[in-house]
């Protein structure tokens, strides 16, 4: 996830403003601790502008994309996190 970041950073085609969808629907491990949360939430790569749905179907992930949302608020994210995809989907305009 670091990597991804660093990827994001450093790529010339990247706007702070881009939207962004995660689906958790087929993560069957986390190997993140709440230490690696918080430097996530903290090297966050997108602008106060963007619109962040991530989309967290079983309560482990809903649990850590909802810690990672608390830590990013001083970022003024308009991130949500979501158990329902179609509510995801509609807070970002996309189609199905």
């Amino acid at each position: 996830v670091l990597a991804h970041q660093d990827r994001l950073r450093n790529d010339p085609d990247f706007e702070p403003s881009f939207w962004q969808f995660i689906d958790f629907t087929h993560a069957t491990q986390v190997d993140l601790s709440v230490k690696t949360i918080r430097i996530l939430a903290q090297r966050n790569p997108f602008g106060k502008h963007s619109r962040r749905a991530f989309y967290a179907p079983n309560d482990v992930m809903y649990g850590l994309a909802r810690m990672f949302q608390i830590l990013t608020d001083h970022h003024k994210d308009e991130l949500n996190v979501y158990r329902d995809i179609s509510e995801a989907r509609k807070f970002l305009n996309l189609e199905k």
